[in-house]
C-alpha cells in the first residue's frame, strides 16, 4: 500500500512540473516594429507591446520564445552584428526560422493570432 501511495504522489508531482514548464514558458518576449522600421532587421523591433498597430499590412509585433532572441554565443558563431544580441531573429528565412514565419504570415490572408511554433505574429491590414 506504501508502495502504491508513493507511486501516485511521483506521478502527481511530475505531471505538475511538466505543466508548470509548459505554461510558463509559452511566450518569452514581445517586441514591437519601431515606427518606421523595417520587418525583417532585428535592430528595428523595440521589446515591450504597443497599444495600437498602424494599418499598412506590415507586423505591428510578434511575441516569442527566448530561443528567437539572438545570444551572445550566437551572434558570434554567425558572424552577426554585436548589435543583434537580444532582439528577434526576424532575418532567419530558413524553413521554421521567425522570418520565414513572418513572411508566411504577410501573405496570408486575414489575421491569425494563433500560436505556431510558440510565436504569435500580430500584423494590421
Amino acid at each position: 500500500m506504501k508502495l502504491i501511495n508513493l507511486l501516485f504522489i511521483v506521478v502527481v508531482v511530475i505531471f505538475c512540473s511538466f505543466k508548470h514548464k509548459e505554461t510558463h514558458s509559452m511566450f518569452s518576449s514581445t517586441f514591437y516594429l519601431g515606427f518606421g522600421g523595417y520587418q525583417f532587421n532585428p535592430t528595428d523591433y523595440i521589446s515591450g507591446t504597443i497599444i495600437s498597430c498602424p494599418g499598412d499590412g506590415r507586423v505591428c509585433s510578434i511575441s516569442i520564445p527566448l530561443t528567437d532572441v539572438y545570444t551572445p554565443y550566437e551572434v558570434a558563431a554567425l558572424g552577426l552584428p554585436v548589435t543583434y544580441i537580444g532582439f528577434p531573429k526576424v532575418n532567419d528565412f530558413s524553413a521554421g526560422g521567425l522570418g520565414y514565419q513572418i513572411q508566411i504570415a504577410l501573405i496570408t490572408a486575414g489575421e491569425n493570432n494563433l500560436p505556431q511554433k510558440g510565436r504569435i505574429i500580430y500584423e494590421e491590414f
